[in-house]
């Protein structure tokens, strides 16, 4: 804290000059030095003074507001460049301390509980000050509960560093936009998702050097899709760093690289997704080194739908619930890509009946056909149900034709219909006493009534199974006793000698 001495000037003086002038130094000395970081008693204890090659460094701890920097002295508080607020109880940045703060530079609130950027206030008080806030290169408000920018910050036109980490963005603000020298912005560790708006993130100033997007809770979702032809036009330190951001997939816990993600989106899902539904990855598996394999959900769920509609390659789960479609006629599973479908959900429809056709789908995970019009399931499709041991299956409420040979009453087939409560016997079911019954109530007897012919040929059977029985014990006794005659008396058995 010293200031140079104009020595320059003493060999122009006499030896009477000198020594004046030397005594009025000693004299002076000590203001000269406090002026340069002086800090009043009331800002002692919460804050430092530094000086450095730019200027004076203010540094606080565990303050309560920032009313303390008013207390500073005129000549400190203009020669501040450098102000920073760690470790506090601070709302918001009243404006009106920083008034004498011409040669603000560096702003740095962090871990201060900061809601608001800026104190509320009429914008007519705070023109001259906000004014101040133009000379602002660096900004760092890390580490509170920060949601928005103020709109006012948009007067800091040389800003070029802002850190908005670990706070609680849900969205950007839009005054970024407006910071023209902007060359790095870190807001890793937010609330930013899919909800991201585009218009405000493409205004972001192409001038950016860095960027952070890490560690918000990104969904591997196609609304963000715009971010891969964005990344295309920004630098190749901000594509790269964007490489290290990842996203979540739906119902997984795969965490793929958003980038790439949204790459694949943009060309292999968006283009070929069927209009009015929604195309998501069920899966994605990306390493370094390898082409990444993934599969597709398509959602086409309420929209009204009367056919089928052709679907994105890979696509493995398919959900047409709540449709208008009445049969499969506009169905070929080949070339519409229905081939890999392990899920296909059908519910709340108009089908009729289940075609063959869909013999050609996995179907491995789940089939649902409940509140549909159908009346009976082909021999072979109910076959490929039971093929797999942990398929979900739900036929309920449907006018089910039930009658002993109907394949809905198979009892491998009732074993795996996950809603057998709601499957109800429908018109045309035989014996009709059970037509409106659930099925799994129906005792195999009542289902399938033996007739009177079979009733006879039943009993004739029962009665040849016993005399067989009987026969059986006589010719085994009767080798016992043949047996016990050899051991105790030597006497082989008669049909020996007949031999």
């Amino acid at each position: 804290h010293t200031a140079k001495k104009p020595f320059s000037v003493l060999p122009t003086m006499n030896i009477c000059g000198q020594y004046l002038f030397l005594f009025l130094m000693a004299i002076l000395w000590q203001p000269i030095q406090l002026v340069g970081c002086y800090l009043p008693p009331t800002v002692v204890p919460e804050c430092h003074c530094k000086e450095g090659l730019e200027g004076l460094t203010i540094r606080c701890t565990k303050l309560n507001s920032t009313r303390y920097l008013s207390h500073l002295h005129v000549d400190t508080a203009q020669a501040v460049v450098r102000v920073e607020i760690i470790d506090s109880f601070v709302d918001c940045v009243d404006l009106k301390d920083l008034a004498r703060f011409y040669k603000l530079k560096h702003l740095k609130v962090t871990n201060s509980r900061l809601k608001q950027m800026i104190c509320p206030a009429k914008p007519a008080r705070y023109k001259t000050v906000i004014n101040n806030l133009e000379g602002i290169q660096t900004l760092d408000v890390s580490y509170n509960y920060l949601s928005h920018l103020d709109s006012r910050l948009q007067s800091s036109t040389q800003l070029e560093h802002l850190n908005l980490a670990h706070n609680q963005f849900y969205q950007l603000s839009e005054v970024i936009s407006t910071f023209a020298k902007l060359q790095s912005l870190d807001i890793s560790n937010n609330h930013l998702s899919e909800t991201l708006d585009q218009k405000i993130f493409e205004k972001i100033p192409l001038t950016l050097q860095h960027l952070d997007l890490t560690d918000n809770p990104w969904m591997c979702s196609p609304s963000l899709s715009w971010l891969y032809p964005w990344s295309e036009i920004t630098s190749r330190t901000v594509r790269q760093q964007l490489s290290y951001v990842q996203c979540r997939v739906e119902n997984s816990h795969q965490m793929p690289p958003l980038i790439e993600v949204m790459e694949y989106y943009t060309s292999k899902v968006n283009p070929f997704c069927p209009t009015m539904c929604d195309c998501y990855f069920h899966h994605f598996a990306s390493t370094p080194d390898t082409v990444p394999s993934f599969t597709v959900l398509v959602n086409c769920s309420s929209q009204g739908l009367t056919t089928f509609p052709t679907l994105p390659s890979r696509t493995t789960v398919l959900d047409l619930s709540h449709n208008q479609i009445k049969s499969f006629s506009s169905l070929t599973p080949v070339p519409q890509n229905y081939q890999h479908i392990s899920s296909l959900i059908l519910s709340h429809n108009l089908l009729t009946s289940i075609d063959t056709k869909l013999l050609k789908l996995k179907l491995d995970r789940s089939f649902k056909a409940d509140h549909n019009a159908i009346t009976e399931i082909p021999y072979d499709f109910s076959l490929l149900l039971q093929k797999y041991a942990k398929n979900e299956i739900t036929l309920g409420n449907n006018p089910w034709a039930c009658s002993c040979n109907a394949e809905i009453t198979n009892l491998n087939l009732k074993m795996k219909v996950e809603d057998i409560e709601e499957v109800i016997c429908g018109e045309g079911s035989y014996p009709q006493p059970i037509i409106g019954q659930k099925l799994g109530d129906l005792e195999t007897s009542v289902l399938c009534p033996p007739s009177h012919e079979g009733w006879k040929r039943e009993v004739f059977l029962q009665f040849l199974c016993v005399v067989l029985a009987v026969a059986n014990v006589m010719v085994f006794s009767n080798l016992l006793y043949d047996y016990w005659q050899y051991k105790t008396r030597g006497i082989l058995p008669k049909i020996v000698h007949w031999l």
